[in-house]
């Protein structure tokens, strides 16, 4: 399952458009094959910010709000895009203040300073984060043989 479906598009920029967008060949429907390369890349670029975080399978099933928007964002940034005819003088799209502001909110979500509410979030990976020395100990006063590398000289 997606992050989100056509309906979803239709919300922010119309169905005409969308059908202007996504209508390769012309007949007047939008591409199914079109919309799923568009869907798929923007669920990967969604993706790609929060992999580390959450699991696809935890919420596609179920997107939070925050986060379908962002990917309707994504999506349309993407299909701007493929169409020349929509760029500026800059080669910028209608939508290039929105899909900035998507990818600033992928990236606080990426940090933590902005949690999605989703249940079933699993525990951050155990090497994200990691202090790999930890310093001296009782034990190793020097602070040798601490760390994930014990001594530095092939035993890891």
């Amino acid at each position: 399952m997606a992050y989100f479906t056509q309906t979803d598009l239709d919300r922010p920029i119309g169905p005409a458009l969308v059908l202007r967008l996504l209508d390769d060949d012309n007949d007047g429907t939008v591409d199914a094959t079109t919309l799923d390369d568009l869907v798929a890349d923007a669920d990967g670029e969604v993706n790609g910010y929060i992999c580390r975080l959450y699991t696809f399978a935890t919420i596609a099933a179920d997107p939070p709000a925050p986060l379908r928007r962002i990917a309707v964002d994504v999506a349309i940034q993407l299909a701007y895009l493929r169409r020349p005819e929509f760029l500026n003088d800059k080669g910028e799209t209608p939508w290039e203040g929105r899909y900035r502001r998507a990818l600033a909110k992928l990236t606080e979500i990426r940090d933590g300073k902005f949690r999605l509410d989703v249940d079933g979030e699993p525990e951050r990976p155990a090497n994200v984060g990691a202090d790999l020395f930890t310093g001296p100990t009782d034990e190793h006063p020097d602070g040798f043989g601490t760390g994930v590398f014990s001594s530095g000289f092939g035993d890891f």
